[in-house]
């Protein structure tokens, strides 16, 4: 049997590892290579002979590139969220006028640095553009999302913006990428119901300040410097930095308490070579405003410049079932296609990087109604996690615009109540209000 080897450049192998790793297994069905070589020659245009060789060596060495990808930040909705880190417990409360206070540590300290690219001519799209330039094209993020929960159901919306790589451009203007681990931010508006129910009782505020922790799957962040008082939503909010010891950051939260059953917290994250963009990132952040939109529901946006790419997510929840909705961009690749042939595309990308429901058994499909989607199909599983029960997932994806997918999964355990749930309970509730912004 010949035998692969690893690539000595690993460009490739970095943009493999971001595209065919997920939830820490690397994918390596024949149904997914062409999608692979696609999206590949996409990133890495001119490369081919290479693309070729790394998709050979890992049909060979499946797991040869799982260290370099980024570890998922979440779980699926039926494992259930998991508690923070009890020991590191949560923050006093803190009173305006008055120093915030810190952060407790979080009880194990495991830092696993991110590789930092060679020194070089490394480009940043968010920091780059001039600042004239920048104030110029700043763009305002809207939720296109609107979802009117039924009764004893808890929102919370997730605006999400992530940062494009480094690169470097070389002599013949193609380009190559520093980092594998993107710089990205969340903001969160979240119905305190919707709040972990560990916790339960502490001040608002308080919690708002450790969502990082399950936003970000970033239980291990130490605060670095003394938190501080700002602004968000015209209410008092605390800063927190987050990094290692020393003067390198590599995120913050923002957070405030709404003081109407709502909080709201900005977090972005980071290697800590983008110090620099994490501080426009802060700008950004504190620009966070509720609008009021259709159903007398407020929702969320925020002003971004250029270098980011938009992205949504709405949850919605009981004690047992989480329901996710979420709006992406379609991978560049299919703007050639339109209609079911795009929407098949579309589809085909989900269950390649998200669906909790690889390998499952189908029980059909159907063309659904989602108000403001051009076309949307419901896909219906049954399937068994290792070492668990039965789960049944329903899976919807559609399209609206010409760059903008649409998912819904909602999860639950077969004999369950909530396995009972008709997914239509909540389509019938949800309006696309419009695509994503366009790509930066």
């Amino acid at each position: 049997m010949e035998e692969y080897r690893p690539i000595p450049d690993t460009g490739v192998m970095e943009v493999v590892a971001q595209l065919v790793v997920v939830n820490g297994m690397v994918i390596v069905e024949a149904r997914f290579r062409d999608n692979l070589r696609m999206l590949l020659n996409h990133e890495l245009p001119d490369r081919r002979v290479e693309i070729e060789q790394t998709i050979a060596y890992l049909d060979q060495n499946p797991l040869a590139v799982a260290a370099l990808a980024p570890q998922p930040s979440g779980q699926s909705p039926a494992s259930g969220p998991a508690d923070p880190p009890e020991a590191a417990g949560f923050p006093a409360p803190s009173v305006p006028g008055q120093a915030p206070t810190r952060l407790p540590d979080p009880p194990h300290r495991h830092w696993d640095p991110h590789p930092l690219p060679p020194l070089g001519a490394w480009r940043d799209p968010v920091v780059d553009t001039p600042d004239e330039q920048r104030r110029a094209h700043v763009e305002t993020w809207a939720a296109r999302l609107l979802v009117l929960p039924p009764d004893g159901w808890a929102v919370s919306h997730h605006l999400h913006a992530t940062a494009g790589h480094l690169f470097k451009l070389r002599d013949d203007g193609t380009s190559i990428i520093a980092d594998q681990h993107l710089l990205r931010m969340t903001a969160i508006y979240i119905d305190t119901d919707s709040l972990p129910s560990a916790g339960a009782g502490e001040p608002v505020l308080s919690r708002m300040r450790v969502l990082h922790r399950r936003a970000f799957g970033a239980g291990d962040w130490r605060a670095v410097r003394e938190p501080e008082w700002r602004s968000l939503q015209g209410r008092p909010a605390v800063l927190d930095h987050f990094g290692q010891d020393g003067p390198e950051r590599w995120g913050f939260s923002l957070a405030t308490d709404l003081g109407d059953g709502h909080g709201a917290v900005v977090i972005a994250g980071g290697p800590p070579l983008r110090a620099d963009a994490l501080d426009v990132a802060l700008e950004s952040a504190s620009t966070l405003e509720l609008t009021p939109g259709p159903e007398g529901r407020r929702l969320p946006r925020w002003r971004i410049g250029p270098g980011w790419n938009a992205g949504e997510e709405v949850q919605v929840s009981t004690e047992e079932v989480v329901a996710m909705v979420t709006l992406k961009l379609v991978p560049p690749v299919y703007a050639g296609l339109a209609g079911i042939a795009k929407l098949d595309a579309w589809e085909d990308w989900v269950f390649q990087t998200s669906n909790p429901a690889r390998g499952a058994r189908s029980l059909g499909n159907r063309e659904v109604h989602v108000d403001g989607l051009d076309v949307a199909r419901l896909l219906r599983f049954d399937y068994q996690p290792s070492g668990r029960g039965r789960a049944i997932v329903n899976l919807v994806v559609g399209l609206v615009g010409e760059d903008t997918g649409f998912t819904f999964v909602m999860e639950s355990w077969a004999g369950a109540e909530a396995a009972y749930i008709q997914p239509d309970l909540l389509l019938e509730r949800i309006s696309v209000l419009g695509p994503l912004p366009g790509r930066s």
